[in-house]
């Protein structure tokens, strides 16, 4: 039934209506006329099919027009009747099984059901049989958790009792005690037994309400628990008046046993921060130091009271409670202090008492005097307060961030690398650094005023003497003032520093001043005034220099009055290089007399080893423009022996000659040199004896510029010289070669190819020429030019 109602659904109006437009364009089949759609419309109007099948009939009579509309009416009844009937016998089969089923699931459905109601008499017969002992049973329970409640609650009223027996035998009362003088309370051990008692009450929902409970804890407990509190109290008391930390140590595990250590503890730092509060604003400071040193004493002793108490919280001695499993020992006495104040005892007492003092001392009428005196005010406190302020010796020890002041980290510059001790911060921070920034800046103005005074009005002027030990005089002063305290004497050399800078901010000035008059030098005048003033100038910087290191003044760089003595050796050196390149003997022995009379002997400074090194250069200058003469006949080598001697006596009034090594004995090897034939000249090569003193550059030029000389027969020698190979002047050679003569090594490799090209030239040309100037060459070759 189902198949069919579902088949004949599908021709439903509805479902036609909706597919009108769909069929209505599929072919029709003319001989049945089986488009039934149009039947279907909602708005189907049958005289309207009627008009319509007439005018689709041809035109015929009337009668034969309604016959054909008729049959074809007919056709399509039939045609609607033949297919109903076929759907009905192709869904017939389907709707057998499908009832035969429905049939099977009703009788199976019978049989649960009757199954189901004989379960629900079971279960009504079994709950009947349940329900009395069910009932029974929840009665007895209930009976004996209330029993077990009354036994626990009995265990622990008699617990209670014995503790409370054993808490008036540990305390006795107020009477019994006077009587029997010879007693003492066991305070540790009545602790841990009113710790027991409490959690007695407490535990399990507790035992408030019983009226023998009740009545034993406000007549026995609670009194006795007062009492232990004071007594407690009184031993922190007295051991921290006495600085015992054993005594201490007994009142804090009786306050620790009752549970009230954290906050008693913090309650008595407290105290001691207000005690000492009201004795520094009771206290007079109209002796100023002798009143600050009483304080001082005072805060060192109060201090070492806190600390006493600190090292007995940290030592934490519990001997009563280690073995108590009953007792929580996972907490240690400080931590629970910490907890309480937010930090160690002693850092939380400094701070206050630091914040008080400071406030005391900074008042207006005092702060003028301690600042004038700060260094006096810092050895006050130090070395006396270090076993407060140091860590290692017991002192301030602190959980918090150290505090972080801008004078302070100014005052810390150059002690990163020093672990800070917080004592010694707290202290700087909420008093000192105040006044070590004001001290410094007022020991800054004297210093620098001691500065000032070396110079006066004159700008071309040197120091008085006396003026600069005056002020090495004030910052050796104002720096072991300043030593009592490694931050304060940082900060204080710093100024000395700046003061030392200033100084030769001004020195320097008038150096150039000067400098721009008497440089370069004239040798050949008089004395010259400004020179004087110069080597004052210099003479200034050694006496500042050699005063600081005298009085132990630590300045990490001090300046360098050997550096302002360089200019004058410099230029000098540039005016002897130019009169040995002219030939001017006068001027060389003019300019060793100027550096003797206006260098060496005004400036109180050891120039000997620089006079040295200006002799030696000048020496290797000196030999090297006599080997490159050319061409060297024998009247300019008369010449050259004749300047030997009067340079060498020059350069004997500044120093020893014998100090100045290998310069020396190139300038002793000159005269003989000059004079020696080519054997002799082979010879020395061969054996070595010329290369320990002159370079190689210089003997090959000699040897080239020699033969060259003596050889006249050569041909084109002008194009064979050193000089005239490189494309220079024998002018541009010798400047060029006199230059690297401070070079290590010499930088030489240019004209050494250039010398190597020339001689091997020559030694070629003089093979059929001069056999004697040919071994020569040929020795050169062998021993220099490789």
């Amino acid at each position: 039934m189902d198949v069919i109602s579902a088949d004949l659904n599908s021709l439903s109006p509805v479902h036609l209506n909706s597919t009108q437009d769909a069929s209505s364009s599929l072919p029709t089949s003319p001989e049945t006329g089986s488009d039934h759609s149009q039947f279907l419309s909602t708005s189907f109007s049958p005289l309207t099919y009627a008009q319509q099948l007439v005018q689709e009939t041809p035109s015929t009579s009337n009668l034969d027009k309604f016959d054909q509309i008729h049959g074809r009416l007919q056709a399509k009844i039939d045609d609607l009747q033949q297919k109903t009937k076929t759907l009905i016998a192709s869904s017939q089969s389907q709707l057998l099984d499908q009832i035969v089923g429905v049939r099977t699931i009703d009788s199976s459905l019978s049989a649960i059901e009757e199954q189901i109601r004989e379960i629900k008499a079971y279960m009504h017969a079994l709950r009947s049989k349940i329900r009395v002992p069910h009932t029974q049973a929840v009665a007895y329970a209930r009976q004996a958790a209330n029993l077990q409640a009354a036994m626990r609650f009995a265990r622990l009223t008699a617990r209670f009792m014995q503790l409370a027996r054993k808490l008036r035998t540990q305390v006795p009362d107020m009477v019994e005690e006077a009587q029997d003088s010879s007693g003492r309370c066991d305070w540790a051990a009545a602790a841990l037994t009113l710790a027991d008692i409490e959690r007695t009450v407490a535990s399990n929902g507790g035992l408030a309400g019983i009226f023998v409970v009740d009545n034993e804890i406000k007549s026995s407990v609670e009194p006795r628990r007062r009492r232990a509190l004071l007594a407690a109290e009184s031993m922190v008391s007295n051991g921290m008046q006495k600085n015992s930390t054993s005594d201490v140590g007994s009142g804090l595990i009786v306050l620790a046993n009752l549970g009230a250590l954290g906050n008693v503890v913090a309650k008595k730092v407290r105290q001691e921060a207000s005690s000492w509060a009201t004795y520094v604003s009771s206290a007079s400071l109209s002796d100023t130091w002798v009143d600050i040193a009483s304080l001082v004493d005072q805060l060192l002793a109060r201090g070492l009271q806190i600390r006493t108490l600190e090292k007995a919280l940290a030592r934490r001695r519990d001997v009563v409670t280690r073995f108590d499993v009953s007792v929580d020992n996972s907490a240690g006495f400080l931590d629970s202090v910490v907890a309480q104040l937010g930090d160690r005892a002693l850092a939380f007492w400094w701070r206050a008492a630091v914040a008080v003092l400071s406030a005391r001392i900074l008042a207006a009428p005092t702060r003028a005097t301690v600042t004038t005196g700060f260094p006096r005010l810092v050895r006050a406190f130090f070395p006396k307060l270090e076993p407060l302020v140091l860590a290692h010796l017991g002192g301030v020890t602190t959980v918090r961030e150290l505090p972080s002041n801008g004078a302070t980290q100014e005052l810390h510059e150059e002690e990163e690398a020093e672990a800070e001790e917080p004592g010694v911060l707290i202290l700087w921070d909420g008093l000192l650094a105040p006044l070590a920034t004001e001290y410094c800046a007022r020991a800054a103005t004297r210093m620098n005023g001691s500065v000032k005074r070396c110079f006066g009005q004159q700008i071309l002027a040197a120091p008085v003497k006396k003026n600069v030990i005056a002020a090495v005089r004030r910052i050796s002063a104002e720096t072991q003032l300043a030593s009592a305290d490694s931050r304060l004497s940082a900060a204080v050399l710093r100024c000395a520093s700046d003061s030392v800078d200033e100084f030769m901010q001004e020195i320097n000035a008038r150096v150039a001043r000067v400098s721009a008059t008497v440089l370069p030098p004239v040798f050949n005048d008089g004395p010259n005034e400004l020179l004087s003033v110069y080597a004052g100038l210099v003479n200034a910087v050694q006496t500042l220099c050699t005063g600081l290191r005298e009085s132990d003044v630590c300045i990490q760089q001090l300046p360098d009055p050997y550096a302002l003595v360089e200019p004058l050796f410099a230029a000098a050196q540039i005016g002897i290089s130019e009169a040995i390149d002219q030939d001017d003997l006068q001027t060389v022995e003019s300019a060793m007399q100027w550096i003797q009379s206006q260098v060496i002997a005004p400036i109180e400074l050891d120039l000997y080893r620089r006079t040295q090194m200006f002799v030696k250069i000048s020496m290797q200058k000196y030999v090297r423009t006599t080997l490159l003469i050319y061409p060297m006949t024998e009247e300019a080598k008369l010449h050259v022996v004749a300047n030997v001697a009067r340079f060498e006596f020059a350069c004997s009034q500044l120093v020893s000659l014998a100090d100045t090594g290998d310069a020396y004995a190139s300038l002793r090897l000159l005269r003989p040199l000059l004079f020696m034939d080519s054997k002799q000249l082979c010879k020395n090569i061969e054996n070595g004896d010329m290369l320990k003193c002159l370079p190689k550059a210089d003997l090959l030029s000699f040897v080239i510029y020699r033969i060259v000389s003596e050889v006249v027969e050569l041909a084109d020698k002008e194009m064979l010289l050193p000089h005239t190979v490189l494309g220079w002047t024998q002018v541009q050679l010798r400047e060029y070669m006199l230059d690297q003569v401070q070079q290590e090594p010499l930088l030489l490799d240019n004209v050494l190819d250039a010398q190597r090209w020339s001689l091997d030239q020559l030694a070629q040309k003089l093979q059929e020429i001069s056999p004697e100037h040919y071994d020569l060459a040929s020795c050169v070759l062998k021993h220099l030019a490789k």
